[in-house]
């Protein structure tokens, strides 16, 4: 059965695009692939008097990165960024939040012509948190000062840490907020996340 979770976000989704507000004028989504020397595909046309296949290994050579956004317009021009992978192992290992948030804020949002709807999947780099909650191992001092500036005047030295960590559990979903959404804000834009294992859901997939 699906989880319970899965099934709201999509709704929250599926809603955010449907019903976005007028001034958002395009709905633009983004993604990361790779490739390497050594990508073929399995199968090829041949004369019927010989056989032959492509035995290049598809995971051997060097490898690109590659980021692009597009929209119902097509690919956005001048916003691709290529680049050679210094590492073997999945690409995301080789991302980073620094890195896409300078593409972000430098190559795509410097190029988007309309106030728009940006989509984008829930990758650790695309999701960096700003002023992030405290944790059971942070200290008492670090909660309460999080709780007070996050609305919760109430929070004081003479509380248990168990409880304080209550109330950063019932404040912690509101107060969450992404640099990556903010930046886009400010430039009038702005972000909605795809639903966990919904990368159906973006075309340029």
């Amino acid at each position: 059965m699906e989880r319970h979770d899965i099934v709201k976000w999509r709704w929250r989704f599926l809603s955010a695009i449907l019903q976005r507000d007028v001034n958002f004028k395009e709905v633009v989504w983004l993604d990361e692939t790779w490739i390497n020397a050594g990508h073929s595909v399995s199968k090829i046309w041949t004369d019927g008097s010989v056989q032959g296949s492509m035995k290049g290994p598809t995971g051997k050579g060097g490898r690109l990165i590659i980021l692009y956004a597009g929209s119902s317009e097509g690919f956005i021009p001048g916003v691709a960024d290529i680049f050679r992978s210094k590492k073997t192992g999945d690409y995301h290992e080789e991302m980073n939040s620094d890195h896409f948030k300078e593409w972000f804020e430098f190559k795509l949002l410097q190029n988007l012509k309309k106030p728009s709807v940006i989509v984008m999947d829930n990758a650790s780099y695309h999701s960096k948190i700003l002023n992030r909650a405290p944790t059971a191992n942070s200290k008492k001092a670090e909660i309460i000062s999080w709780l007070v500036n996050h609305g919760v005047p109430t929070a004081n030295d003479t509380m248990r840490k168990v409880k304080l960590m209550e109330l950063v559990k019932l404040k912690k979903p509101s107060c969450t907020r992404y640099e990556i959404d903010t930046i886009a804000e400010h430039h009038g834009h702005r972000v909605i996340r795809l639903p966990p294992y919904h990368c159906h859901f973006n075309p340029i997939e």
